[in-house]
């Protein structure tokens, strides 16, 4: 959850977006918040969250970097780097493969598979 405040009304189109980085500071994904409701913003507290997919991640470290943004024009207002640190650990007994080694990559995500004959 990203909160922040505008202070007046205008047409600023503020985005709230996070950096996800591993442990060697490779930025794994980054994500913003693109959907605008109207044209003007009210001046006011205001409220995001970004809800990321569980498995989407490999294991391993991760940090994460929190930044409100414009993007026109583009501008950084506020860039808060190292707002969270988490791990993350696969239970391999309970993958749905037969293959219980390390999978490379800073992704892991579960996708859908379809088979046909």
């Amino acid at each position: 959850m990203i909160r922040y405040e505008i202070l007046e009304n205008g047409p600023f189109k503020p985005s709230p977006n996070v950096h996800f980085h591993t442990s060697l500071g490779e930025c794994a994904f980054v994500s913003a918040e693109g959907k605008f409701e109207s044209e003007m913003y009210e001046a006011g507290n205001h409220e995001s969250i970004v809800w990321v997919p569980p498995d989407l991640l490999n294991t391993g470290y991760y940090t994460i970097d929190v930044a409100l943004s414009t993007f026109s024009p583009l501008e950084v207002h506020c860039l808060i780097k190292g707002v969270l640190g988490f791990e993350v650990i696969e239970d391999i007994d309970k993958r749905e493969s037969e293959y219980k080694n390390h999978l490379p990559g800073v992704v892991r995500p579960k996708l859908k598979w379809e088979r046909t004959k």
